[in-house]
């Protein structure tokens, strides 16, 4: 059985009763649709109704059309949920709790972690330093994460702050897997390579308000109480990502900022 809200775009909408299989949800804001050629992809949180009550993620690809687009779109979600489904095991990954094909269609139901968009809790950057002071610590739970997906030949290769949740205990951790069930872009070197890569943009971002460029300016340079960063950011900023050093040493580095604490 398919959902209740169908066609193209239908589109799912905040307060709508929806039921996929023998579940009913209602969808909560945000609600996210993006269309592409044959087909929509969909993202709500959800209240699961029946037969259990719970606070659910939906994500689903819903095609209307023949388009060689909406089938990959279908096959993308689908390898999403095969992967979460291998990973459930992990801690601090997402946890697949069904998927549901329907006519056209194949929807993930995802538990919701006790936790908030990124941005939500932290605001935009540039970050002050008591907001800091909650990145750094909970940065060493998304590098552990990150690492039991490259330890297991997996990378995430799509980080940003909008990919990432705040959770209540005050850990980060990834709202989905990102690109981690499809291969890598030839050229773009390795998956855990684009991880640093990403890590250390997030951090740029959040300490300066910008963007690194290509090559990046020193934080140091537009931020001068920010300097010891230099060493940590520069080098993961690398075009080479041959040259850019592995996750466990940007933890460790992470780590000791999280045990600083807020400067003096």
């Amino acid at each position: 059985m398919g959902t209740e809200i169908a066609g193209p775009f239908g589109g799912w909408r905040a307060g709508a009763k929806i039921r996929l299989g023998d579940a009913a949800f209602l969808l909560q804001d945000p609600v996210l649709d993006r269309a592409g050629p044959g087909y929509e992809l969909r993202r709500a949180r959800a209240r699961q109704l029946t037969p259990v009550a719970r606070d659910v993620r939906l994500v689903q690809a819903h095609a209307f059309r023949p388009d060689p687009a909406a089938r990959r779109a279908l096959d993308d979600v689908t390898a999403q949920g095969l992967l979460m489904a291998r990973l459930w095991v992990l801690p601090g990954l997402p946890r697949l709790i069904d998927t549901v094909p329907g006519p056209g269609s194949v929807t993930l139901v995802v538990a919701l972690p006790e936790a908030r968009a990124l941005p939500e809790v932290l605001g935009g950057p540039p970050y002050p330093w008591h907001v800091l002071d909650l990145l750094w610590r909970g940065l060493p739970a998304l590098c552990t994460v990150l690492d039991a997906l490259h330890t297991r030949g997996f990378a995430h290769r799509a980080l940003c702050a909008d990919a990432l949740l705040y959770t209540v205990d005050g850990r980060i951790v990834p709202r989905d897997l990102g690109q981690a069930a499809f291969a890598a872009v030839p050229g773009h070197g390795p998956g855990r390579a684009t991880d640093v890569r990403d890590l250390a943009a997030l951090i740029y971002e959040a300490v300066t308000g910008l963007p690194p460029g290509t090559p990046p300016v020193p934080p140091g340079m537009l931020r001068p109480d920010t300097a010891y960063l230099d060493d940590i950011l520069l080098p993961a900023l690398d075009l080479d990502p041959r040259t850019r050093p592995p996750l466990a040493r940007m933890s460790r580095r992470l780590r000791t900022l999280a045990m600083r604490g807020i400067p003096a």
